[in-house]
């Protein structure tokens, strides 16, 4: 079940947090885990552009842990998951 705790920033049931942080960025965590997910807002659709290749490992601590191929595909959904939530479409750009 998701919880909105503010404008921008959504908890899943405490297994995953998405947050936006500006036009251009979000930060996904699992628990003490986070990324950096490059993304582009076009506010006049209110549509989300995930740049997938920005999804490759985790920041320190956990930098030296890769995000695998289906972990990046987990990652992915959950941040669908996320913006639906908020009424925002995502595109994925497979570079």
């Amino acid at each position: 079940m998701f919880t909105k705790r503010w404008p921008g920033r959504i908890i899943f049931d405490k297994e995953f947090e998405v947050q936006i942080v500006g036009r251009g960025s979000i930060i996904y965590k699992e628990g003490e885990k986070k990324l950096n997910v490059a993304s582009e807002w076009l506010e006049s659709t209110h549509h989300y552009w995930i740049i997938s290749d920005s999804i490759r490992k985790w920041e320190p601590p956990f930098d030296n842990e890769l995000v695998d191929y289906n972990k990046k595909v987990q990652i992915i959904e959950n941040i669908k998951k996320a913006l639906s939530h908020i009424n925002a479409s995502v595109d994925i750009d497979n570079t």
